[in-house]
C-alpha cells in the first residue's frame, strides 16, 4: 500500500543514479555477449485499490517508485519488461484469474503468464529461440492450489475469505531443434518462487539461480527449498559465466531494489567512478 500511494519514494535523484548504474551494466554485458532484463512484476495494491483498508482509500497519491523507474529506464534505453501495468490493464478483460484476492502473488495462471512473456522478452533481446511454456488444457476449480490462498490460510478464518475460481493449466515445455537454453541469474524477492515450484527454470534454462535479495542463494544442485548464505560467493565468476541477468522486485521492494547488486556490479565494471 505504501509502494501504491508513494510513501516510500525514493526521490528523483536517487532512482536516476540507479538506473544510469543498471544501463551502464546492461551496455557492458551486452559488449560481452550477454543480457541484462529488468522485470516489475504485478503488485496486488495497483491491481486492487478498490480493496485498500478505508483509511487508505482516499488518501492521496504521490510520486511512486515503480513510475519514476518505469519512466526513467524506458528513457535510458533500459531492457525492462512492465508486468505491473499489463496485469492491470488484463484485470476487466482476461477469463481467467491473475492475481487471488486470497495471496500474497498473482495467480499460478498469472505466473505462467508472465514467464511465457519474459521467455519472449529475452529471445528478443538475444535474438534466439526458447523453449516455451505451453497449455491448451485448463482446469478451473474453486478450491485454490499451491499458494494462491497463502494469505487466507494464515489467518486461520472459519469461512472463506472470497468466493474465486481459480485457473490452473495443464504445462508443458514445447521447443524445436533450435531452440536455445541460456544460462541464468535471477536476482529478486519471492515472485521468483511460483517459477522455481512450477519447474520453469529447470525447463527452459540450461543453468539457472537465484539470488534472492541477493543475499540468499537457490539453485539446482541445493534442491528447490534450500536456500544458502551467499557471503563470501564469487557473484562475479557466475555473472562472467551466465548468459543473462534478471533483475525484479516488485514495487514494495524497489526502495531497497537490488539489495546492492546494482551498486557492487558497476563498481567491478566501473571502479574509477
Amino acid at each position: 500500500i505504501n509502494s501504491y500511494l508513494g510513501k516510500d519514494y525514493d526521490g528523483y535523484d536517487y532512482i536516476f543514479e540507479k538506473v544510469r548504474q543498471m544501463k551502464a551494466i546492461q551496455d557492458t554485458l551486452r559488449k560481452l555477449g550477454k543480457s541484462f532484463v529488468f522485470v516489475h512484476p504485478a503488485c496486488k495494491a495497483f491491481f486492487y485499490p478498490e480493496f485498500l483498508p478505508r483509511e487508505y482509500k482516499n488518501a492521496p497519491r504521490g510520486t511512486t517508485n515503480f513510475e519514476t523507474y518505469k519512466r526513467i529506464g524506458d528513457s535510458l534505453g533500459l531492457n525492462q519488461v512492465d508486468m505491473n501495468t499489463w496485469f492491470v490493464a488484463m484485470k476487466r478483460t482476461s477469463k481467467e484469474l491473475l492475481y487471488p484476492k486470497q495471496g500474497f502473488h498473482w495467480s499460478e495462471y498469472g505466473a505462467l503468464l508472465a514467464a511465457d512473456s519474459l521467455v519472449k522478452y529475452i529471445e528478443q533481446v538475444r535474438l534466439i529461440h526458447m523453449v516455451h511454456p505451453v497449455w491448451t488444457t485448463i482446469t478451473h476449480t474453486n478450491s485454490p492450489r499451491y499458494d494462491d490462498n497463502d494469505i487466507a490460510r494464515s489467518m486461520n478464518t472459519i469461512f472463506p475469505l472470497a468466493n474465486e475460481t481459480f485457473s490452473y493449466p495443464e504445462v508443458t515445455y514445447a521447443g524445436d531443434k533450435t531452440a536455445v537454453k541460456p544460462k541464468v541469474i535471477y536476482i529478486g524477492d519471492s515472485f521468483l518462487f511460483q517459477w522455481l515450484n512450477d519447474g520453469f527454470f529447470e525447463n527452459t534454462d540450461s543453468e539457472w539461480q537465484i539470488w534472492y535479495y541477493n543475499q540468499m542463494l537457490i539453485n539446482r544442485s541445493f534442491g528447490r527449498e534450500a536456500k544458502h548464505s551467499m557471503e563470501n560467493y564469487d557473484r562475479v565468476r557466475e555473472i562472467e559465466n551466465a548468459d543473462c541477468i534478471v533483475v525484479m522486485f516488485t514495487s514494495r521492494n524497489l526502495s531497497k531494489m537490488g539489495v546492492n547488486f546494482v551498486e557492487d556490479t558497476y563498481k567491478h565494471f566501473f571502479p574509477r567512478k
